[in-house]
């Protein structure tokens, strides 16, 4: 009997193990679900660093001073004294011409100008005397619509005398019936004393027989006798004839002010200017050919579309002065870069045989190009690339030209080169990687890790300075904070998160 008892404690031993061993493996695995559940991240420590900023672009190479001598108008080749490829001095004579054909064009244009200024002259008087008549006009308005509205008043208040006085409709003569198929429209005789300067084609041939809708005059019911009976006074004609008058200067309001406006005067100022500006062209021309062409600066010829006997041309160049010594790079910054670059920053130039120094001599004022620049260079910029419009045909840009600092034979006028612009030094600011920022249209992000809370929260930040590697923050997060690398996109606002453990 004591071996069985103790075979039987024994199987109670093993079942107890048996179970709490399935507990741990459940709990394990219970434990390690809910764990597997939770976002795991990479975190980084936001600290401090140096950016050296850059705005990066390429260019072509032409030469630091060049001259193009045009033709401002058809004109005889005598003499060529270069072609392309000569050396020349300053001062050194490159073309004669013959200029006789100047004169008759000189004079066409002169007339034309004449002309122009004589139709502009007069449409400026016509213009200052039409304000005058507009500014008579108006008074004029203004004191007839007052005095329409004092009679108006007057009119109305002895319909309702006349209405109150009577309780019976009299009787009215079947022939001035104002609803007789015969007579619609009353006969009102004006009073003789009208004023004298009303205008004489205002009325009829027999001002004493106007005919007048009694309802637009008055307003009143075609049926109400005593009513009309009562508008025909003197008071109703007056009203009558200051309507009248009141048609007429509303017509003559809108011609002054036709006149009196200042597309016609623009219009003809700018014909005026633009043949003003050709006389002055031909002139010029004309002085400048005379004297024949010369070099303004040492340089050598790169251009020559002119021969002796025959005539110019006004589509192409004339000849091309190129000072071959100095060059320059021109680039085209997108909006996002051109308010980074001011003149004097120094500036990098790499080409296919070497690397030179240089800086910003000039930047241009306006922007030419498509209006795509800003999207594109955004994008680049957030990708650490400068300068992408530069690269395309529709972004729009602003042109920099930066001179090479001591160029050699192996930087080439026509070829490309590659300019790497200072921008600025930014020592010891605090930075994120650009991998760990998430960029939308509302702004730049980070995603926060919180130890305590274990909650990771999307929180906005100002950037400033950049690289292609990091970004200065302004506001946001500040040194020691601990941020996601490389957030996916399906991360909500706020969420629970796991550290992920180093290897």
């Amino acid at each position: 009997m004591a071996t069985i008892r103790k075979n039987k404690k024994k199987r109670i031993i093993i079942a107890v193990v048996i179970v709490a061993i399935i507990a741990a493996v459940s709990s394990a695995i219970a434990y390690t679900a809910i764990r597997n559940s939770v976002t795991e991240v990479s975190l980084y420590n936001v600290g401090t660093s140096d950016i050296y900023e850059t705005v990066t672009a390429t260019g072509q190479v032409s030469s630091g001073a060049v001259k193009e001598y045009k033709v401002g108008a058809v004109a005889t080749v005598k003499e060529v004294k270069v072609k392309v490829g000569d050396k020349v001095k300053k001062g050194d004579l490159l073309a004669t011409f013959d200029t006789s054909s100047f004169d008759s064009q000189i004079a066409q244009m002169q007339s034309s100008y004449n002309q122009a200024k004589a139709s502009y002259n007069e449409s400026l008087a016509a213009q200052k005397e039409a304000k005058k008549n507009l500014a008579a006009t108006k008074k004029k308005i203004a004191e007839l619509e007052k005095e329409n509205k004092k009679l108006q008043k007057e009119a109305n208040n002895k319909k309702t005398t006349a209405k109150a006085s009577s309780t019976t409709r009299p009787s009215v003569p079947s022939t001035t019936q104002p609803n007789s198929a015969n007579n619609t429209n009353p006969s009102i005789t004006l009073p003789s004393n009208l004023p004298s300067n009303l205008p004489s084609n205002l009325f009829p041939s027999n001002p004493g027989n106007v005919q007048i809708d009694p309802n637009v005059i008055a307003g009143i019911d075609i049926n109400d006798m005593e009513a009309v009976m009562a508008a025909v006074s003197s008071t109703q004609s007056k009203l009558a004839a200051n309507e009248i008058m009141l048609a007429a200067y509303y017509a003559q309001e809108q011609m002054y002010s036709s006149l009196a406006s200042d597309n016609l005067v623009s219009a003809k100022k700018e014909l005026m200017n633009t043949t003003r500006g050709a006389l002055n062209s031909l002139q010029d021309a004309q002085q400048e050919m005379a004297a024949g062409w010369k070099a303004a600066f040492d340089g050598t010829i790169t251009e020559c579309n002119i021969f002796p006997e025959e005539q110019t041309s006004l589509l192409a160049n004339g000849i091309t002065l190129q000072n071959m010594n100095n060059k320059i790079i021109t680039i085209s910054l997108g909006e996002y870069d051109i308010h980074k670059v001011k003149v004097d920053m120094p500036a990098k130039i790499k080409t296919a045989y070497g690397e030179y120094t240089g800086k910003v001599i000039s930047k241009d004022p306006v922007a030419t190009g498509g209006s795509s620049s800003s999207i594109i260079d955004s994008v680049g910029s957030s990708m650490g690339i400068s300068g992408l419009s530069s690269l395309t045909q529709a972004g729009a840009g602003v042109q920099v030209q930066i001179t090479v600092d001591n160029p050699d034979e192996n930087i080439i006028i026509g070829f490309d080169a590659e300019v790497e612009i200072s921008v600025g030094e930014h020592i010891g600011i605090t930075t994120v990687p650009s991998q760990a920022m998430v960029l939308d249209k509302t702004g730049s992000y980070v995603f926060v890790y919180n130890e305590e809370e274990k909650m990771v929260t999307k929180t906005l930040i100002e950037t400033g300075a950049s690289s292609v590697s990091e970004y200065e923050v302004l506001s946001g997060v500040k040194v020691g904070d601990k941020i996601v690398v490389a957030p996916q996109s399906t991360f909500e606002d706020s969420f629970e998160a796991r550290v992920k453990e180093d290897a």
